[in-house]
């Protein structure tokens, strides 16, 4: 991000958890706060660690977690958040 960029709720820069909602609603927050008040989250959380960054995606406030917003699929159902595992690179030798 930017340097000129500030924190300001809901996009905190050291937010490590990236929720996506649409391609413009995108949230930066943090995994802690997120875990405490929301079971959801913290069942989502606690079930697999966020990524491991390298320094570089450190340097760059890369998010540790990523969820998407799904939309309804059918009448009976809701729309749900699904997390998004990816791998990051690894540092090389």
């Amino acid at each position: 991000m930017a340097a000129s960029e500030r924190s300001d709720f809901p996009k905190f820069i050291d937010g490590d958890v990236l929720i996506i909602i649409s391609t413009t609603q995108m949230y930066r927050l943090h995994h802690q706060i997120l875990a405490s008040h929301s079971t959801f989250f913290r069942k989502a959380i606690a079930t697999q660690p966020g990524a491991r960054l390298n320094a570089q995606a450190r340097r760059e406030n890369a998010p540790a977690y990523r969820f998407e917003w799904s939309p309804k699929t059918t009448n009976v159902t809701t729309g749900k958040f699904v997390r998004i595992v990816s791998e990051l690179p690894t540092p090389g030798p």
